[in-house]
């Protein structure tokens, strides 16, 4: 299995730290950016494959709420998990987050075991989304052979079944004669 890539987001420096701090013992690719718009850059980036995105949801300019909506919107990003992490706790903010597409809604201050575990939790998830998708496409293409192979069977047998029934027409009409 690949390493996990993962674009933290937070326009506080020093969340970033804590952050690098509490994932420093996992075999994750961190990507750091300090803005929503730098995230949404990183994100729209063809190269770009992030399997995760930590997202501070109180940031100026384009905030968290917006880039997960932005992320949520488009068919390319939209099944990567997010984790909103926030000072923002009351019930509403937190309704919002989770009506807008948060995998988890973390509250800070918050431990880095926790970080670590909903973290797990949510690669984990998408790990398992992931691999239903790939043989939910197997199975499809499988169906698809499986529909064409009995089409043609269908074909060959009313072939048959017209040879057979034009010989005994030919040979009735033999016996007529």
């Amino acid at each position: 299995m690949s390493m996990a890539r993962i674009l933290v987001v937070d326009d506080e420096p020093f969340n970033l730290d804590i952050v690098a701090e509490y994932l420093d013992e996992m075999d994750f690719d961190l990507v750091m950016v300090e803005s929503g718009e730098a995230a949404w850059d990183e994100l729209s980036r063809p190269d770009s494959c992030f399997d995760l995105v930590l997202l501070d949801r109180m940031m100026p300019g384009m905030d968290g709420i917006q880039v997960l909506k932005k992320i949520k919107g488009d068919a390319e990003l939209r099944g990567i998990p997010v984790i909103m992490q926030t000072a923002a706790t009351s019930p509403e903010q937190v309704r919002e987050g989770l009506a807008a597409g948060a995998f988890y809604y973390l509250t800070k201050p918050f431990e880095g075991e926790a970080l670590q575990t909903i973290i797990r939790s949510a690669l984990d998830d998408m790990r398992t989304r992931r691999e239903l998708n790939a043989n939910l496409e197997k199975l499809e293409k499988q169906a698809e052979v499986a529909a064409r192979y009995n089409t043609l069977n269908a074909i060959a047998t009313l072939k048959q079944h017209q040879l057979w029934f034009l010989k005994r027409s030919e040979a009735e009409a033999d016996q007529v004669k």
